[in-house]
């Protein structure tokens, strides 16, 4: 099996305008030929990681994965599932039919046999899984369905209970990033004791560590509309800080550089939408001399603090 390359491709941005339960989830809009010719151009340049769910797009994404690659050797697709809107409002369904009815059609919208990760899409932390949906889940694995089965979460909280709760679970994917750290100390303990797939989840924070975005009135299409404006003046102090140190280097580099330079993840997946995005990471995930940057004592005592809504 073809090794699957440490800088990965988040298509939540692909998602376009996307409505779930009477809110707006996606990041604006976004045209399908696009989409296409910068999946096409992340894997002719050696990107081979997708991750995706049935909520981006309401489905659209993985049809236009699968319109891409189709049954297309060496890619590792991760998608996510469990949200549901249903008798006029939002819910979580852990329900053993459900998990056969989304699998199927995630595999079908896809064009593949086999999904590498399934996870759970940030389920609520009091959910209890039942034993008949777990025999479904080794069942789809031990058939080939599911690589492996694993959950994208909302906290490390969550993550360090379903970890301890659930030995079947083999994949988990979080945020980290410059501006939210908290899943260090997790991650290098899990990475000792568990063999686990562990995924790092907006390295860019959703883009929030760049200027034009911390400054930026979003339309309603897009879920950044609804930033705290306490956070963002939180998050423009510390990249002051930060920026202090890393001098003539973009943030963006070290920001990548921080994410995939942890050993501890074995896949980064920055949000992308463009061919210039995707060069731009792929030149990046190159230059190691940003590294020494990462394990700087004044960084690291920046990155240790944590945002007051957080904690």
């Amino acid at each position: 099996m073809k090794k699957i390359n440490k800088l990965g491709f988040g298509t939540a941005p692909l998602s376009g305008k996307t409505l779930f339960g009477g809110k707006y989830i996606g990041m604006g809009a976004q045209i399908k030929l696009q989409s296409i010719k910068s999946l096409k151009y992340a894997y002719d340049n050696g990107i081979n990681f997708f991750d995706t769910a049935d909520l981006y797009g309401n489905g659209r994404v993985e049809k236009i994965i699968g319109e891409t690659f189709n049954s297309k050797d060496n890619i590792f697709i991760c998608s996510k599932y469990g949200n549901r809107f249903k008798s006029n409002k939002n819910l979580f369904d852990i329900s053993p039919d459900y998990f056969t009815k989304s699998l199927n059609s995630s595999l079908k919208r896809l064009k593949r046999e086999n999904i590498y990760c399934y996870l759970f899409h940030s389920p609520p932390s009091n959910i209890q899984i039942s034993d008949k949906l777990i025999h479904l889940i080794e069942k789809a694995i031990s058939n080939g369905k599911i690589t492996l089965f694993g959950i994208s979460c909302s906290s490390i909280n969550d993550a360090k209970k379903f970890i301890k709760q659930y030995p079947f679970i083999k994949s988990i994917e979080f945020n980290y990033n410059i501006l939210d750290t908290r899943a260090n100390n997790f991650i290098k303990n899990i990475k000792k004791s568990k063999n686990i797939f562990t995924i790092s989840r907006a390295p860019f924070a959703n883009g929030m560590i760049f200027d034009k975005n911390l400054n930026k009135e979003f339309n309603k299409y897009d879920f950044r509309k609804n930033f705290d404006s306490d956070l963002k003046i939180w998050i423009k102090k510390r990249l002051k800080k930060i920026k202090n140190k890393i001098k003539y280097n973009y943030i963006s580099e070290f920001a990548l550089s921080f994410c995939l330079s942890n050993k501890n993840f074995d896949v980064v997946i920055p949000g992308m939408r463009s061919i210039d995005q995707i060069k731009n990471n792929i030149e990046i995930s190159k230059k190691k001399y940003l590294n020494s940057l990462t394990k700087d004592s004044y960084i690291n005592n920046i990155l240790k603090d944590t945002y007051k809504n957080w904690k």
